[in-house]
């Protein structure tokens, strides 16, 4: 018996469609159109009708393994003629056949009514999403913190932005995930890093940003060899959005030959982290670490000179006393530096002068990197600021001149609004109760860093694994919004569609 399949090229057409833009094999497809088919008839006319579907010679082949054989008096009613079949029909194919017996007899596209058709068509599409859902999911979360290049799609205004990653999966930058400061269009093409990875979202899968810190790892370690061999590792970093940054580094144990992390760091003219500071948009200090607290305090307290540290016992609470001179430094604009140095070492920091400090009978133990005839002369005008060796930033790359006369160029009016500046710091930066700084106490000048971090560090260095690299799938995909959505077929009821009337 030959069957009238009207609708069987235009679905042949589209299972090609899919297959191209979407670069999926078309038997995943068939099959995911079998599914839809089989789910939609059991739950729909027959809960014993079995399906089968095949390509022969370019055509498609639809046939219930299971068709009632009905008496030919009993008249087809809807969609009857998917699931039945008239006695005589069947008997073409077996003639000894019953009515009440079951048959494998092929069914036309056209044998569906319009409704029944308009949800098989939509299952087929539920499968496909949800196909691209696992594919994008698989191939995307073991990537998070990768640096991956994106398109621009388009940017919302400060409000957020969508990308075209390289395969065609469109991904959403959220404004907590945006470099306020970067205007995306400046360029059709950025560099993002892999945030988030949703296995089922209703929206976008995947998050990126310009602004994380494994963004900033991710171009440090293509800047810097040495990082990206393993040889210097980076402890921490410390963020301002779109102002500052304070990262720190250390020589990789494991790693036996010499080195001198600060010119690796920096490059030659400061070519290297000049071109991180660029491309992150942030002013960076390059901080030595050091597993000895009140040696890594100080660095990271850096450009203000340190002249002891004490801790609280029993606490992670630290005094820092500086010089006179450089109590706004270590305090830094709005409170910058200091708020960055606790973040990077998460110790808690107070500041104090070192007059203060003598006043109120605190303890000195000369545990910076400044002595006391250094801070003497430094006191006196006789020295100028030196920035500790175990710090570098690009804010101030070149050598200052030895001229004692320099403060006549200072201007009057910018230190007064940075006073102004420390006002607020300790109001809205660190807010600490009043300090009684008798607790405070001179404690072994050796204490360690208990740092968990360093053997996932050591790990990396011994089984370097490549993330950086991620393959084009298929240049010609286009995502289809249509299909966004996070819809459950076990759970989706078909009945809920509005019964159209058929052809």
């Amino acid at each position: 018996m030959k069957v009238q399949n009207e609708r069987r090229k235009d679905i042949l057409e589209l299972i090609n469609i899919v297959s191209t833009t979407k670069n999926i094999d078309k038997k995943i497809i068939i099959g995911f159109l079998k599914n839809s088919i089989q789910r939609i008839i059991n739950s729909q006319l027959d809960p014993d009708a079995e399906i089968a579907l095949d390509i022969v010679d370019n055509e498609l082949i639809l046939t219930n393994l299971k068709k009632l054989v009905i008496d030919d008096e009993e008249e087809y009613k809807g969609d009857s003629k998917v699931v039945d079949i008239h006695l005589s029909e069947a008997r073409e194919i077996n003639p000894t056949i019953t009515v009440g017996e079951t048959i494998a007899s092929k069914i036309s596209f056209d044998d569906f009514s319009r409704s029944l058709y308009s949800k098989i068509e939509q299952s087929f599409r539920i499968e496909i999403l949800n196909w691209e859902k696992r594919r994008v999911y698989e191939k995307y979360q073991p990537l998070i913190g990768t640096v991956v290049e994106a398109k621009l799609e388009e940017d919302f205004g400060g409000k957020g932005a969508t990308f075209l990653l390289e395969d065609g999966t469109l991904c959403y930058m959220p404004t907590k995930y945006q470099n306020q400061k970067i205007n995306l269009n400046d360029k059709k093409y950025h560099n993002v890093t892999i945030e988030e990875v949703y296995e089922s979202s209703k929206s976008y899968q995947v998050l990126v940003s310009n602004d994380s810190p494994n963004k900033v790892r991710e171009i440090l370690k293509r800047e810097i060899p040495e990082i990206d061999r393993g040889e210097i590792q980076i402890v921490g970093i410390s963020r301002i959005k779109g102002d500052r940054s304070k990262i720190s580094f250390r020589k990789n144990p494991k790693f036996e030959g010499e080195l001198d992390i600060k010119g690796c760091i920096i490059g030659q003219n400061s070519e290297r982290i000049n071109r991180v500071s660029n491309e992150i948009g942030e002013k960076i200090d390059v901080i030595l670490y050091s597993d000895n607290i009140y040696e890594y305090i100080a660095n990271a307290l850096s450009p203000a000179r340190i002249v002891s540290i004490n801790k609280k016992a029993g606490t992670n609470d630290y005094l820092v006393v500086v010089p006179n001179k450089h109590n706004t430094i270590a305090i830094g604009k709005k409170g910058s530096n200091v708020k960055l140095t606790v973040e990077l070492i998460r110790v808690n920091i107070d500041i104090c002068s070192y007059s203060y400090a003598i006043e109120n009978n605190i303890p000195i133990n000369w545990n910076g990197n400044i002595n006391e005839k250094e801070l003497e002369e430094l006191d006196s005008g006789f020295v100028e600021n030196k920035s500790s060796s175990a710090y570098l930033s690009t804010t101030n790359n070149r050598r200052p001149r030895n001229n004692r006369n320099n403060w006549k160029n200072i201007n009057i009016s910018n230190i007064e609004d940075f006073e102004k500046e420390i006002a607020e710091y300790n109001s809205e930066i660190l807010s600490y109760e009043p300090v009684d700084y008798s607790q405070f106490s001179v404690e072994d000048k050796t204490d360690k860093i208990e740092n968990d971090n360093f053997d996932k560090l050591d790990q990396n260095f011994e089984q370097k694994i490549n993330n950086n690299e991620i393959k084009r799938v298929n240049e010609n995909f286009k995502f289809d919004k249509d299909l966004v959505g996070d819809i459950d077929l076990n759970d989706y009821d078909f009945l809920d569609f509005d019964e159209e009337e058929d052809f």
